[in-house]
C-alpha cells in the first residue's frame, strides 16, 4: 500500500452545474502519499495528516492534522463539532492493488486514487 497515488473526484450531481465546476477545477491536484510508519499525507484542497489501517481490500485513513493543525483543536476553536470529521476516510483497495476507491468526505461524489508509477 506505501507510496504515492493521485486522486480524481467525482461528482454525482449534474457535472455541467457551476458548482460542479469550480469544484472540479479546485480538486484537480488530488494527491497522496501512504507511508511505511502508518502515517499519511492527503492533499485534497487543503493539506492533511493522519494514520491508517488495513484490514483485507479496506483501507481506513484518520485525519489527526488539517493545514497543520490539529483536528480536535480544530472543533474546539471553531465551536463546529463536524469540522474534521471522526469518521475515517474508508477505500477499498483494487484487486490489483493499483487502484483505490471510495466516497469523497462531502458524500457527494466519488474518489478515485492511481498508484503513481514507480511508487
Amino acid at each position: 500500500m506505501t507510496g504515492k497515488w493521485t486522486g480524481s473526484m467525482a461528482d454525482t450531481g449534474d457535472p455541467n452545474s457551476p458548482g460542479a465546476q469550480m469544484a472540479a477545477k479546485m480538486l484537480g491536484n488530488v494527491s497522496l502519499e501512504i507511508k511505511k510508519d502508518h502515517t499519511f499525507a492527503l492533499t485534497m484542497m487543503l493539506p492533511f495528516e493522519g494514520t491508517w489501517t488495513q484490514s483485507g481490500s479496506t483501507l481506513s485513513l484518520t485525519m489527526t492534522k488539517a493545514m497543520g493543525m490539529d483536528v480536535s483543536s480544530l472543533k474546539n476553536s471553531s465551536g463546529n463539532k463536524s469540522a474534521g470529521s471522526d469518521k475515517p476516510l474508508v477505500l477499498t483497495v483494487s484487486s490489483d492493488g493499483s487502484t483505490l476507491t471510495g466516497q469523497d468526505p462531502s458524500g457527494k461524489g466519488s474518489l478515485t486514487f492511481k498508484r503513481d508509477k514507480g511508487s
